[in-house]
């Protein structure tokens, strides 16, 4: 519907891994032996070259008894909703089976930090996320995320209700930012160059 999410952990930390790694005295060997990881894999986490997928992160951090946003490089500004996920080492289908939301409308969410893409009436925006109408013009208003979505993300990233609705601003912040100067340098796929440069954020 909205395209592929954003990857899982391209805040990936090299170097905080090998580092840890090392204080653990554990070989790369032995230390895939115990996330069913290969020992050629964690050499290319050790450099760089390829992030760990959500999982893999998750058992990384439980092995090294750390928490997953301890492997992670901090982020540059506001908390977006992505960021907020990867703190948690989560993938969207996982989210989405902890909420009820689809997970093509987290992705969306993830990238432009709106309820919808602006050709669903608020009808039937409230009709398929089961939100009161009320509640989708207010946000299209004011931009305060319904209770629903902020209580329901907050409890599966163990956050506050207003944390949710402060990175769901910075999303939305950012996408319109890239949006601007994307129709300025009249670049055909938006939302696929939007996606790009939001994950090249992290890569950097």
């Amino acid at each position: 519907m909205y395209g592929t999410s954003i990857s899982e952990c391209p805040r990936f930390d090299p170097e905080k891994f090998e580092r840890l790694r090392k204080q653990r005295r554990l070989s790369r060997r032995a230390f895939g032996e115990r996330i069913n990881e290969t020992r050629q894999t964690l050499l290319r986490w050790g450099t760089g070259e390829v992030s760990p997928r959500a999982r893999s992160l998750r058992a990384a951090a439980h092995v090294l008894r750390v928490r997953p946003v301890d492997l992670l490089r901090p982020v540059d500004g506001a908390l977006t909703l992505a960021d907020l996920r990867m703190n948690r080492a989560l993938t969207t289908a996982e989210v989405a089976a902890r909420t009820g939301f689809n997970e093509s409308r987290l992705v969306y969410w993830e990238l432009a930090g709106q309820l919808g893409d602006g050709t669903e009436s608020p009808l039937l925006l409230s009709a398929y996320l089961g939100i009161r109408r009320c509640s989708i013009e207010q946000f299209a208003l004011t931009g305060w995320v319904p209770d629903v979505i902020a209580f329901r993300l907050a409890d599966v990233f163990h956050l506050k209700p207003g944390d949710i609705r402060a990175a769901f601003a910075s999303t939305r912040a950012r996408w319109e930012a890239v949006a601007k100067e994307m129709r300025d340098n009249e670049c055909d796929d938006v939302v696929q160059a939007i996606a790009h440069v939001i994950a090249a954020r992290w890569a950097a």
